[in-house]
């Protein structure tokens, strides 16, 4: 698998809480987490090889973001950076 930037995709997406709770966003394989209060939204942009993509997983009280092997990440607000999760997620056999 080649970690090389040139061959990179980028994912680019925003999560709004619509609801009426806070929802903690989990940043893997990073081990950050946020809270996103009702009302706000994050933007989720990822740079990784493209063979792969982000994931997400959704419960009541969370959302889930897995990077992938290869990837970065990067958490904003109003054009703001909260996390730049980096470096690249290694690969392991």
């Amino acid at each position: 698998m080649s970690l090389d930037k040139a061959e990179d995709v980028v994912e680019d997406l925003t999560l709004h809480n619509k609801g009426n709770h806070s929802l903690v966003v989990y940043l893997e394989p990073w081990g950050d987490h946020l809270a996103l209060t009702p009302g706000m939204n994050f933007r989720i942009a990822t740079s990784g090889p493209k063979d792969q993509g982000l994931e997400l997983y959704l419960s009541e009280d969370s959302i889930q973001v897995y990077g992938w092997v290869g990837s970065t990440l990067t958490v904003s607000r109003d054009g703001i950076i909260l996390r730049d999760c980096k470096p690249r997620v290694p690969f392991l056999p």
